[in-house]
């Protein structure tokens, strides 16, 4: 990512924190007679809006769920017709809104800069060339580990090597969120979490996680932390599927908070397992 697309994100973030202290504990009748106040606080709202105008084109296509639009319209009430411009809805705007935004921009802030999603245990981080070997000796080689999943053990480094050079490649898709799992004070990674896909717009989670990691709670963990990742920057659901006899993975599913929803033969599992099988669909809404 640019800096000029990393410097903007920090500038909402700016303008953003600026609304929020200024009008901290404020009523709407506070906020209407101080003239002042008031025209600082559009100020900063065009601003947010602008810069949110700027950076639609870069961040637009991955971050889909957040208002472009409404930031764009409100900016442009402001700019064009400030006499115009509702206080009620600058104050609704302030409370609902903004809050929210902040989190989501924080959480770009800290994708785009190729940080880390942290959690008492764990540290999530991006995908490394040089964790083709880990993979392959931690679970990608593991035939209990594939047992319910789409994809066969790899038979060789090889293998491991070409999927990690091409989810390397991947980074650069809008719609692409990986990270690997690792245990803090240690890079390894334990284990992989990712949108495998989209249903109708909606984000499906996958995992694995290294066989001598399991039954210490680190998928549920990450799981957690992945999910609320993906809330906050702007889905409003998501979905995840595990086959009916994969009880550990359905365990862990009702543990992240995710509610059942149906339960679904599939004729293939997929192009590498030809078999039918069963699975359960989950859903989680923030």
């Amino acid at each position: 990512m640019d800096d000029k697309t990393v410097l903007r994100v920090g500038q909402v973030l700016k303008h953003i924190d600026q609304v929020l202290d200024d009008t901290n504990g404020m009523t709407l009748e506070e906020l209407r007679r101080s003239d002042l106040l008031l025209r600082a606080t559009c100020f900063s709202l065009a601003q947010i809006g602008e810069t949110m105008n700027q950076l639609e084109k870069s961040l637009g296509s991955k971050y889909w769920n957040l208002p472009w639009v409404g930031a764009r319209r409100m900016r442009n009430v402001i700019v064009h017709d400030y006499g115009s411009a509702d206080v009620e809805q600058i104050y609704s705007t302030i409370r609902e809104d903004l809050p929210s935004l902040r989190t989501a921009f924080l959480a770009i802030e800290n994708d785009i800069s190729h940080q880390t999603i942290e959690t008492e245990r764990l540290v999530l981080r991006k995908v490394k060339r040089e964790d083709d070997e880990a993979m392959f000796r931690n679970w990608a080689s593991d035939p209990e580990v594939t047992k319910y999943l789409t994809w066969l053990p790899h038979e060789s480094l090889q293998t491991t090597r070409a999927i990690v050079q091409a989810w390397i490649k991947e980074e650069s898709d809008p719609k692409t969120f990986r990270y690997m799992i690792t245990i803090k004070d240690s890079d390894e990674p334990i284990g992989s979490i990712d949108v495998v896909d989209y249903v109708e717009g909606i984000p499906e989670i996958g995992y694995c996680l290294s066989r001598k990691h399991w039954g210490k709670g680190y998928m549920t963990e990450a799981c957690k932390a992945f999910s609320d990742y993906l809330f906050d920057i702007g889905f409003h659901a998501i979905v995840i599927e595990a086959n009916v006899n994969n009880l550990a993975s359905n365990r862990v599913i009702a543990k992240c908070g995710f509610v059942f929803e149906r339960r679904e033969k599939k004729e293939h599992c997929s192009a590498l397992k030809p078999e039918s099988i069963i699975v359960n669909w989950y859903e989680k809404r923030r």
